[in-house]
């Protein structure tokens, strides 16, 4: 079963500011495209911090974000606020671009990933 959190935004902005402030937090990241199961998303993580998934879709003025946690059974977690991300150093920069994304969507001026 499918555990993911899932963020929800109205895009406000010039949609291609958020596209390149996304692709950046995925390239600061490492993470890497990930094709199974006719599903795309990213994947970044090792063996001793774990693995993490990020996927975004834009649908008209509409951004949904899913970030989730993979276990070592195989199973998923959502992403935020949970007990297994009390190690994960993917967490912090999760929750910046959040942020950015809401900073940026209300005309914040263009924000680079750092």
């Amino acid at each position: 079963m499918k555990k993911r959190s899932k963020y929800i935004y109205t895009i406000i902005c010039d949609k291609n500011k958020v596209e390149k402030l996304i692709q950046e937090y995925l390239k600061a990241n490492e993470f890497k495209l990930i094709i199974k199961n006719k599903e795309s998303y990213y994947k970044a993580g090792d063996a001793s911090f774990g693995y993490v998934g990020f996927k975004y879709v834009f649908n008209d003025e509409e951004l949904e974000i899913y970030a989730w946690v993979f276990s070592i059974f195989g199973g998923e977690y959502p992403f935020i606020n949970k007990a297994p991300l009390a190690y994960n150093p993917y967490a912090d920069s999760m929750l910046k671009l959040l942020k950015d994304i809401e900073k940026i969507n209300q005309g914040g001026d263009n924000i680079e990933w750092k």
